[in-house]
């Protein structure tokens, strides 16, 4: 079992408010605060990374043996906070695939596991499936098969579970956002914009988080192309925007985040926290939807997923042995002026 390391202080806390204020008052960023203090999970030892908090008393983990293992050396656990015992999820590799991996862990509006498994076939081409593993009864059933060669990655479910929004991944530079109905069809949103993604469905269920670019960089003079350079695309900010679930009243929440890759309600769906680079400043952050500040509550950008009760963040620190980065489960306080 891993050992329990000392507690870790984060230092500083950085608020904001939100595009609002900005507009009316050119309010600027302050730092300061308290300092929340990182518990470790004492999980297997091992290499962590996608991750979702089930229940109070449950994290599912995906789960190798080391940071060198390859992408499809991997398996998903289920670690109970209460007793610190874990237990991997069985789960068999279709029978045409030549190798496959798991992707994207949620968790459902119905409470149990969401996950995305990618399989490479044996000729040329992969196809990615959204399955369920049903906690009561210990067994996964199958969700949606995307078509081949869709690049499945983040996924967010509406509250009664009638239909999701799923992100198509473009490694964080030509990312599309699609929508599935109770029908099944699978249909893209904004296709004119430069990149949409990173979509998080509202608990409440009347509104939809998500990151997109309007407008992408201005093509520079490449020789060869004259399309924008890989890294500059890379470093072209997203916007946060809103918008009612039927598509209407679509508005910009925060603009100017650079490389968003994950945005979360909190379970009751007054805050929202976002992992991205805003005002240069690269961490996890908290933005809360009543009183419009905006704190940065961990100062990396990592995967992170909210407690039930919305009082906490679990999410993955890191540290350098032996010239590998090994990640690991540690578990935050939300900061006491974030918390409501």
């Amino acid at each position: 079992m891993y050992q329990c390391k000392p507690m870790i202080k984060v230092r500083g806390l950085v608020l904001f408010t939100i595009l609002i204020c900005l507009l009316l008052s050119g309010c600027s960023a302050t730092t300061g605060g308290s300092e929340p203090v990182a518990s470790v999970v004492p999980v297997q030892e091992g290499n962590y990374g996608a991750l979702a908090w089930l229940k109070p008393d449950l994290l599912a983990l995906e789960y190798a043996t080391s940071p060198s293992a390859r992408w499809w050396e991997t398996q998903i656990l289920l670690y109970n906070l209460d007793n610190s015992e874990w237990k991997p999820i069985p789960f068999d590799k279709p029978d045409d695939c030549r190798v496959g991996g798991f992707g994207h862990l949620g968790r459902l509006p119905n409470g149990n596991l969401g996950f995305t498994y990618e399989c490479h076939f044996e000729e040329i081409g992969f196809q990615t499936t959204l399955y369920m593993w049903d906690l009561e009864s210990e067994t996964w059933h199958t969700l949606y098969e995307f078509p081949e060669s869709f690049a499945a990655d983040d996924f967010s479910f509406a509250p009664d579970m009638s239909g999701f929004l799923q992100e198509s991944t473009g490694d964080g530079i030509f990312n599309e956002l699609y929508q599935v109905n109770e029908a099944g069809e699978l249909n893209q949103l904004f296709p004119d914009y430069y990149r949409a993604g990173v979509p998080a469905w509202s608990p409440v269920g009347n509104t939809i988080a998500f990151a997109a670019t309007k407008e992408g960089p201005e093509a520079s003079t490449n020789l060869f192309s004259g399309a924008p350079g890989l890294q500059e695309a890379m470093y072209h900010p997203w916007d946060i925007y809103l918008m009612d679930t039927d598509g209407d009243n679509l508005r910009v929440l925060l603009p100017d985040v650079v490389g968003v890759h994950i945005i979360k309600w909190s379970p009751e769906g007054n805050r929202l926290a976002f992992w991205g680079t805003y005002n240069d400043d690269e961490g996890i952050w908290i933005l809360n939807m009543a009183t419009s500040k905006l704190a940065r509550t961990w100062p990396e950008e990592i995967l992170f997923d909210w407690s039930p009760d919305g009082q906490q963040l679990v999410l993955l620190a890191q540290e350098e042995r032996d010239g590998e980065t090994w990640r690991y489960p540690i578990i935050i306080d939300v900061p006491a002026e974030m918390a409501d």
